[in-house]
């Protein structure tokens, strides 16, 4: 294809891919009249512990009838066999493991009761922690635990910006390993290395809008590196709120919240952005990725979806309306796999749902060429720079979007659009650099890339990118 072909061809139009197919649903896990009998059955957390080959489920129930309870359910026969419980609406669960690996505890945060509920290896309750309540809510909410070494930290929802550290040895607060995320509240947690990964939410002081983004501590300096601003809207109609991560073995981390705009976002192992994945307008809540870290769920709180994201391929592989699978499974939290099979808890109804026969990706070599942005979260004032490189001498084009719903064009996919536009043509490559004004009212925007490049006349793109304004 000769250059000016191509760029003509760009007036021809862009084409929305076609939808993803739908997942199997197997069976629903009943959990109706478990708990408190007084409550709802809603379930909130789920996890898997494999030492004990267990799955966990919170039953949180709802704001008129809190639940106060953690299942224990044999994944081999997907049977509720146990009841622990618990304090006043619990949320997320964690687990300690000893230096030999043998389960030390397992715990739950409880929300309405602003504590911390531990158990044994038996299911023994061995301690239930309070918090502080610095807001005086009457509860910081807290909300998920990650565990590194002796100490297990617990985020919170009460906007004070407190994480809490509970002392696995003491089984007591410990003041010295607690830290503030400067007033913003967080969601779900992970840990890579030393460092305690944290997705946050930050409210306007009128509660016009919000931002969402990532905090990194590290552990066992105390500090943390600077935060990293993934949406912000500030217009009394979006709040946007970053809700979980999964950390891949690759280096990949995988963000998702809600009023992303129907956006997955995927970060360096260093928390810097490198793409985003359309998950075709569903706001993603809760993340789980499978053991061999192919499949990625993604639970579609507010759509009533889960969603399942090709990891080798980084695309959307299906949807499912959970709604129209049985009566009141509504409301997708978490999830988790095990025994080959997903497990999702349903925020809005008595029952974890169960999918099975999940399919097996194989890499389909999808991106060539390279494309590579030195300053994927740049500030104003600051010079981005941008360098696409394809083969020998032939054509590269280098386009940009402010959108990452995939496009189809003189049949290429590409992941950007749904009208991309060109920055600059080259042969074999290309480079851009641009300095970035200092315009607050652009913080929080994103800007989606991708490289067209030609081998031996043959169109292909390189993998997309992401700069979002910081």
């Amino acid at each position: 294809m000769q250059t000016a072909c191509f760029v003509a061809s760009l007036a021809l139009g862009l084409c929305t891919s076609a939808a993803a197919s739908a997942q199997n649903f197997q069976s629903a896990i009943d959990l109706n009249g478990l708990g408190d009998p007084l409550a709802a059955a809603h379930a909130f957390g789920i996890a898997y512990e494999p030492v004990g080959d267990h799955l966990y489920v919170s039953l949180a129930g709802n704001f008129f009838a809190p639940n106060k309870a953690v299942l224990v359910i044999d994944p081999a026969t997907d049977a509720v066999i146990h009841t622990i419980d618990v304090g006043v609406f619990p949320e997320d669960i964690a687990f300690a493991y000893d230096s030999l690996g043998a389960l030390r505890y397992g715990a739950v945060a409880n929300s309405t009761s602003g504590s911390v509920t531990l158990w044994d290896a038996n299911w023994q309750v061995v301690a239930t922690i309070a918090l502080p309540d610095p807001l005086g809510f009457g509860t910081c909410y807290p909300f998920s635990l990650q565990v590194l070494g002796d100490t297990m930290y617990v985020s919170t929802q009460d906007g004070s910006g407190e994480v809490y550290a509970i002392d696995l040895n003491t089984l007591s607060l410990d003041p010295l390993a607690a830290f503030s995320i400067d007033g913003q509240s967080a969601s779900r947690m992970a840990v890579l290395g030393d460092e305690l990964w944290l997705t946050t939410t930050r409210y306007d002081a009128g509660f016009s809008g919000a931002d969402a983004g990532l905090w990194r501590q590290d552990t066992l300096t105390g500090t943390a590196a600077p935060s990293l601003l993934l949406a912000a809207e500030h217009n009394f109609s979006l709040y946007p709120s970053a809700s979980d991560l999964e950390l891949h073995a690759d280096g990949r981390a995988f963000v998702t919240g809600l009023d992303f705009l129907g956006r997955l976002f995927v970060l360096d192992s260093v928390g810097q952005p490198e793409r985003v994945i359309d998950l075709e307008g569903i706001e993603g809540y809760g993340l789980a990725l499978s053991d061999d870290g192919h499949l990625l769920a993604v639970t579609g709180f507010v759509a009533n979806e889960v969603l399942l994201v090709d990891v080798r391929n980084e695309k959307l592989w299906s949807r499912t309306q959970t709604s129209n699978l049985g009566t009141g499974y509504s409301q997708p939290n978490d999830a988790v796999f095990a025994h080959s099979k997903l497990y999702v808890s349903m925020q809005a109804g008595e029952a974890v749902l169960v999918f099975d026969q999940l399919p097996s990706m194989i890499d389909e070599q999808r991106y060539h060429g390279s494309l590579q942005v030195d300053l994927s979260a740049p500030s104003g004032g600051d010079t981005l720079n941008i360098q696409a490189a394809g083969f020998g001498q032939e054509l590269v084009a280098l386009m940009v979007a402010e959108s990452a719903a995939p496009s189809v064009f003189r049949g290429i996919n590409f992941d950007i659009g749904p009208t991309p536009r060109l920055l600059a043509l080259g042969a074999g490559q290309v480079q851009q650099s641009f300095t970035l004004p200092p315009v607050i009212s652009q913080v929080g925007r994103s800007f989606y890339l991708q490289a067209y490049v030609e081998d031996q006349g043959i169109g292909k793109v390189t993998r997309p990118a992401v700069v979002i304004l910081q």
